[in-house]
């Protein structure tokens, strides 16, 4: 499982795996439980997991108490510069009121490098690269809500020359680094972001993607802004609502609702804010995109909400310019 929405007819030039998935977050139809806070966890030197039967469970003797999310090596002294393979577990209990009109998906935000995902003893997926965030569905293997359920992670940060960045002594910054990599940073190792339990409907929104055009725009300030959303949704839905709410819980502009296309399962909104407050350096202002999928009854189904900034960014001759503003840029960072 590698975080793909499930494949679709679509248009050609077109690919179901450029959508993504949607942040978490909580709304009327969507719930999200943090995962992290200190998992079992046992460093597998001799690669026999599998053949010990960790997927159903660590065994009592040898587990050691980590905290989720953070890397093993900068935990355990023991583990400063071991890549891997190791095993994580902890309880996971159903939410309440569960419907069969609901998934609950795991969503992991990065483990690096590779991660088996085990529900129950079942292998419910599996995700390489440790840069992007990931889901895996268990929703048929939940057990009922009186019911603790068992989920087990095997991460394997051992390098090789097919990963991103390569090793597995392909190249070397100097002589007698460690690991042997042709990058300069250690390759920190384990669940190195948040693990949340989401529960969602099972057909509504699955993507989004936000486009902003400004006009007007002099010294850092527009007349207007549209702001332009392309949803992509499942089975079920027949139209989208948008809206946009200033910090004051005041709408910025008129509700857009788009139709579903039958072919491509996207829908399109637009909302036009006048005189809208943009997003610039220092001064950070966000709107609330609201998104509301409706049935052929025009009952809602689903709803998503984020933080919005409104800004364009581009390059030019005269550098980076932030709504069409130079942006003075003193420095970067490499790497965390």
């Amino acid at each position: 499982h590698r975080a793909r929405l499930p494949p679709r007819s679509l248009p050609r030039g077109h690919m179901a795996d450029t959508w993504g998935t949607l942040r978490p977050s909580d709304s009327a139809h969507r719930r999200c439980t943090q995962l992290d806070g200190l998992w079992a966890f046992i460093a597998d030197h001799k690669d026999d997991g599998h053949a010990s039967g960790f997927c159903s469970g660590l065994p009592e003797s040898g587990r050691t108490p980590i905290a989720v999310p953070a890397s093993w090596n900068e935990q355990l002294p023991e583990l400063d510069s071991f890549l891997g393979p190791a095993w994580y577990e902890r309880t996971v209990w159903a939410p309440l009121g569960l419907t069969p009109r609901q998934r609950v998906c795991l969503r992991f935000g990065s483990v690096n490098y590779s991660c088996e995902v085990y529900f129950n003893g079942e292998r419910a997926g599996a995700h390489e690269g440790g840069h992007l965030p990931f889901e895996v569905d268990v929703t048929c293997l939940l057990r009922s809500s009186g019911e603790p359920n068992l989920l087990v992670l095997r991460v394997d940060g051992r390098l090789e020359p097919t990963h991103v960045p390569p090793g597995g002594g392909w190249g070397a910054m100097a002589p007698g680094c460690f690991p042997r990599a042709s990058f300069d940073f250690y390759p920190f190792c384990g669940v190195q972001r948040s693990v949340q339990l989401c529960v969602r409907p099972a057909s509504g929104l699955e993507g989004l993607k936000i486009e902003t055009r400004l006009e007007g725009l002099s010294a850092g300030a527009a007349s207007a802004a549209n702001v332009v959303m392309r949803c992509r949704c499942g089975t079920g839905v027949s139209r989208v609502r948008a809206s946009l709410w200033t910090q004051g819980g005041v709408e910025a502009g008129e509700a857009s609702d788009g139709t579903v296309d039958a072919e491509t399962a996207e829908a399109r909104c637009a909302v036009r804010v006048l005189r809208p407050t943009l997003w610039a350096a220092g001064a950070a202002y966000l709107y609330r995109l609201r998104l509301e999928a409706l049935d052929a009854d025009g009952a809602p189904i689903d709803s998503y909400e984020q933080r919005l900034g409104l800004r364009t960014v581009e390059a030019s001759d005269d550098g980076l310019l932030l709504n069409g503003e130079p942006v003075s840029m003193r420095g970067f960072g490499r790497h965390e």
